[in-house]
């Protein structure tokens, strides 16, 4: 199993999950996944250094313990990406959601996993170009006529 550079499980990982499987849950989450992140990781920092990246910071205190794997009884439907460890949201002090989106449509070649990034809520918010305020990325199957890096747009 890949062990990921600069992320830690539980930053992947629900508390409800790491508290009873520990390190070893980390085998939940797609390994191609967790080498695009840090391919993304080392990407960002190399043009920002300091850069980092917020997946999951329950374990530090923080709010977020729901942005990379789900269980079935956590937000989104039961068949979503997130509920497979194929999927993860994330954000970065030093970027803003559509800055990170474009350098990894700019540069895909890097990342030869992600399949999928989320886009504005709706056709109102991306004309206004509001945002969603998080990066989603996944490595979900593409259907027929979808090219990577496919963006698709986000149910609110």
């Amino acid at each position: 199993m890949y062990q990921p550079v600069h992320f830690a499980t539980q930053e992947l990982i629900p508390p409800v999950i790491y508290n009873a499987k520990g390190e070893s849950s980390l085998a939940m989450m797609n390994e191609g996944l967790l080498r695009d992140l840090d391919a993304l990781h080392d990407h960002l920092n190399s043009i920002r250094p300091g850069t980092t990246i917020t997946i999951n910071n329950w374990h530090s205190g923080g709010p977020f313990s729901e942005r990379g794997f789900r269980t079935l009884n956590m937000t989104g439907s039961p068949t979503e990406p997130h509920k497979f460890g194929r999927a993860v949201d994330f954000s970065s002090p030093l970027w803003t959601p559509h800055e990170i989106r474009q350098e990894i449509l700019a540069n895909s070649a890097k990342f030869v996993y992600f399949t999928r990034l989320e886009q504005y809520l709706d056709p109102e918010h991306a004309a206004n170009h509001d945002e969603i305020g998080w990066v989603h990325v996944d490595v979900v199957p593409l259907q027929n006529g979808q090219t990577r890096i496919h963006q698709f747009i986000a149910q609110a």
